[in-house]
């Protein structure tokens, strides 16, 4: 089923549920499903109505709170969910599944110390709960707390190495054995497999015993896409891979050369592309005049970027502008691989930065964003977007007509980086200098497809979107059906 199928169905199923409501007004369940799928629909503002009508009902407000706060956030509506559950814990302190899944808003949101705080509080009430306990490692590891996160994955996997998600939908389906690492550097698809076509089978790496047998599965997805975060990870994946027989989207062996460093490399290589001179910093407590040197021979200089490798949107991914900044912030970021890259001014004329991501789907390229700023980390949910019509002129542009936007010379640079990475699903976020040189700032598997609001100035967002998710679905289909490629 395509996505414009999809909607078509949620139209189809909310007009009928409404016609039962006629004659059931007062059914709380009728309710709740039609506020789910106005949720699935992307109406939001509508939901949260028929959610607080269904509140002043409902004897259980704390089940309906959290079933809004899942579905938003399900949806992609992190901010909208965040408030929800926000509201829940104060009221119901002692529910579980607020506490859980505000802990999961939170870590995704960058706020660590509250993230860990109702991870703890969901572990008190339930501390044999194994999501609540991955939660917590993820936040653990993230803030550098090596041996505790170990402690808390064991405690998480040990127990439920194979996590099966609801299929919904009729007749056989596509059964995909999803392998992930359980300390996190895996990429997000879930909001891009339709429970109506894929059964999920998800599997956590390095806590698998591989003397048992996998569960029976079609396709094998590898999630596992932060290259500079667990390599130990892919190196579990690949002794798992030798247990099946079917197709691998993502193979391991494609996703290690991805790394920052080692894209920098290989990418700066292709004639047309610029990518940042990036070097690892050996260990945080260096002496200053040791940095100095390490930097001066690599010919990075000032302003600088450092980054704890392993990490995305925006996370410890900062600017310094001098060596007394650099050596305060570097005790600050979490980790111990700590990148100093070369800072590449790619400002316009005009002032403003822009930065496009293009995304790589079974060997096509198809565009996602264009995401314009003031302020040199650029991502398209802080970008200045949402307040300016000339900056969704420009994304509208581009994702109706990318040939005619960036022209031919740019096109035929991406595909030869597509063709370097091999990547079944990937993207690159890249700007364009001004000889129209293609200025990489990172191509890899992390990249998520971010799915525009129910609001009209995103109205155009909503094809090319689809665009995206359909064709990663058709890939795993017919890859399902297609022989093995060994790698």
């Amino acid at each position: 089923m395509s996505p414009r199928q999809s909607q078509s169905l949620l139209k189809v199923l909310l007009k009928n549920l409404e016609k039962r409501l006629e004659n059931e007004p007062d059914s709380i369940e009728l309710r709740l499903q039609r506020a789910r799928l106005l949720v699935d629909a992307g109406h939001v503002k509508e939901a949260e109505v028929a959610y607080a009508e269904i509140l002043q009902q409902a004897g259980d407000q704390s089940m309906v709170m959290d079933h809004l706060g899942d579905r938003l956030h399900a949806k992609g509506f992190h901010v909208e969910a965040l408030k929800i559950y926000a509201d829940l814990v104060e009221r119901y302190p002692d529910d579980f599944n607020g506490h859980l899944h505000y802990g999961n808003c939170l870590h995704e949101a960058g706020d660590l110390a509250q993230a860990r705080l109702h991870y703890e509080w969901a572990i008190r009430l339930d501390p044999d709960h194994n999501e609540a306990h991955r939660g917590l490692a993820l936040v653990l590891k993230d803030l550098g707390e090596e041996t505790q996160a170990h402690e808390h994955l064991a405690l998480a996997f040990k127990k439920c190495p194979v996590l099966q998600q609801n299929y919904r939908g009729k007749g056989e389906p596509v059964r995909v054995l999803m392998i992930g690492a359980p300390d996190g550097g895996n990429f997000t698809v879930y909001d891009l497999l339709d429970d109506h076509i894929f059964q999920t089978l998800e599997i956590m790496v390095g806590f698998y015993d591989v003397r048992t047998p996998l569960p029976p599965h079609h396709i094998v997805l590898n999630v596992v896409g932060e290259a500079d975060r667990s390599d130990q990870s892919l190196e579990d994946a690949l002794k798992l891979l030798e247990h099946t027989q079917a197709p691998v989207i993502n193979h391991p062996n494609i996703i290690r050369p991805t790394g920052r460093v080692e894209n920098a490399r290989q990418l700066g290589k292709i004639p047309g592309v610029v990518t940042p001179k990036i070097f690892i910093l050996p260990e945080k407590k260096i002496p200053e005049e040791k940095v100095c040197q390490m930097l001066d021979k690599e010919g990075i200089r000032f302003p600088l970027l450092l980054r704890s490798l392993g990490f995305h949107m925006g996370k410890y991914f900062i600017r310094v502008e001098n060596m007394e900044e650099l050596m305060t912030k570097l005790s600050e970021l979490p980790g111990n691989n700590i990148a100093a890259i070369q800072y590449l001014d790619v400002t316009s004329p005009d002032g403003k930065i822009r930065k496009y991501r293009t995304m790589m789907v079974d060997g096509n390229l198809y565009p996602l964003h264009l995401a314009v700023s003031h302020h040199w980390k650029v991502h398209y949910f802080s970008a200045d977007m949402a307040d300016s019509p000339d900056h969704r002129a420009e994304d509208q542009a581009f994702l109706e007509n990318m040939p005619q936007v960036l022209g031919p010379q740019v096109l035929a640079v991406l595909e030869q980086i597509r063709s370097t990475l091999k990547l079944d699903y990937g993207g690159i976020d890249f700007s364009l200098g001004a000889n129209g040189e293609v200025i990489v700032f990172e191509a890899n598997a992390t990249m998520s497809v971010i799915f525009p609001k129910d609001e009209e100035k995103w109205a155009y967002r909503k094809a090319p979107v689809r665009r995206v998710v359909e064709a990663f679905q058709q890939m795993l289909i017919r890859k399902a059906k297609s022989p093995s490629e060994k790698i």
